[in-house]
């Protein structure tokens, strides 16, 4: 009975049965700041690649009419300079704001096929659903998760007991199409 009632349990919560009983427990981590900054900053920049469209369009007009060339290009110029220091002045703030701290302490992650259990201590926590992620990545000694925008979760090759760890998390990144 007790067997039946664990396995029904299971099947509830375990998406397949090869994945349902990994579970990683990862050592207590602290983002850095800068990693923060340059990883959100790159994100951001490549999700909004539109805008570079606004400089070059002023450009294009300025060679239409050669009088205001100049005109516009120091003013797409200065755009363009303008943009890129206020993205990267908003990821700066977001990592000195009160209400953001947390991402920045030391925290530890317990990653199953479910979810992303993020660990302020023993009794307090968040779970991020796999399925909630936007997008993933895997670079040469480190594993980066989006959120979103602004949000993301950077966890170094170090922190991982063994290689199949990090397969686990690759095969939920191609699992869950983050890439």
């Amino acid at each position: 009975m007790l067997n039946i009632t664990l396995q029904n349990h299971l099947n509830k919560f375990c998406i397949s049965q090869s994945n349902c009983f990994m579970l990683i427990k990862t050592r207590k981590f602290k983002l850095p700041v800068k990693i923060y900054v340059k990883f959100g900053f790159l994100n951001m920049f490549k999700s909004l690649w539109w805008v570079w469209a606004i400089p070059l369009v002023l450009v294009g007009i300025g060679a239409i009419f050669p009088s205001a060339f100049w005109w516009l290009f120091s003013i797409s110029l200065t755009l363009s300079l303008l943009y890129v220091v206020f993205l990267a002045l908003q990821f700066y703030a977001i990592s000195q704001h009160q209400q953001s701290k947390v991402i920045f302490r030391n925290l530890s992650y317990e990653i199953d096929a479910e979810k992303i259990l993020v660990r302020l201590n023993a009794k307090q926590g968040m779970p991020i659903f796999w399925r909630d992620l936007e997008k993933g990545r895997i670079g040469k000694n480190y594993i980066l998760l989006f959120v979103n925008r602004g949000h993301l979760i950077y966890l170094p090759f170090s922190l991982f007991k063994n290689q199949n760890q990090i397969r686990f998390i690759e095969t939920q990144i191609k699992k869950y199409k983050l890439k």
